[in-house]
């Protein structure tokens, strides 16, 4: 067995890594989430709408204080920059790199952006006394004309099949006190600058901050 290739899981026989099907049984390579797309995104929505709808209304008071006075959220929001951790909510983050590309995946399985792609390489910590799911969906790319940019699906899916599946942040489980690497592909235009990363304190959470990324 090569470094491009590896086994299948059900027959034990060599085929090419990125495979969607097994040539010498016919099983389906592909991971569970990958299988049953729609049911995965069902349960995504169902269980970012469970923790969202137990959050208590009381604690939401329209950016006021307890004696009713309007707070300054803009003034309380953290910004940090590459290499620096900042922490918000149940997580601390730390972007070790930002670098753009034109494709990502390999010979095998690729994805092309529109625009360019934004690749930005981090690492998460739980800081919660309990384990805590972490999801790309808790990130958002901003530039300095106000737009903002969410992950390209497809993209790290290319990305994360060329590198065995070791960065994708799809639903991860983060247990307390413990790091995991993770990897977000943004699908931007060319023009797009001043860029900066929105990290969430987790899934239900109000809470975030910045990573300015260049």
């Amino acid at each position: 067995m090569n470094e491009e290739t590896t086994k299948c899981p059900k027959c034990k026989e060599e085929v090419l890594k990125g495979a969607k099907k097994c040539k010498h049984c016919g099983a389906d390579l592909r991971n569970w989430f990958m299988r049953h797309k729609i049911i995965s995104v069902f349960l995504v929505l169902m269980f970012i709408g469970i923790i969202s709808g137990g959050s208590n209304p009381n604690n939401s008071n329209n950016g006021q204080n307890s004696n009713g006075i309007q707070n300054d959220t803009k003034a309380e929001q953290k910004t940090g920059k590459i290499n620096e951790t900042i922490s918000v909510g149940n997580f601390s983050y730390r972007v070790q790199k930002a670098e753009q590309a034109q494709s990502v995946g390999n010979q095998y399985i690729n994805h092309d952006a529109s625009g360019v792609y934004e690749i930005v390489s981090l690492t998460l910590r739980n800081n919660d006394k309990e384990s805590r799911y972490a999801d790309s969906n808790m990130f958002k790319l901003m530039d300095n004309q106000g737009r903002s940019f969410v992950v390209s699906t497809e993209a790290t899916s290319a990305y994360s099949i060329a590198n065995d599946n070791q960065y994708d942040l799809f639903l991860k489980q983060a247990n307390p006190g413990l790091e995991i690497n993770g990897v977000l592909i943004f699908d931007i235009p060319q023009d797009a600058s001043g860029l900066k990363l929105e990290v969430s304190g987790g899934f239900g959470s109000p809470e975030k901050a910045y990573i300015e990324l260049n």
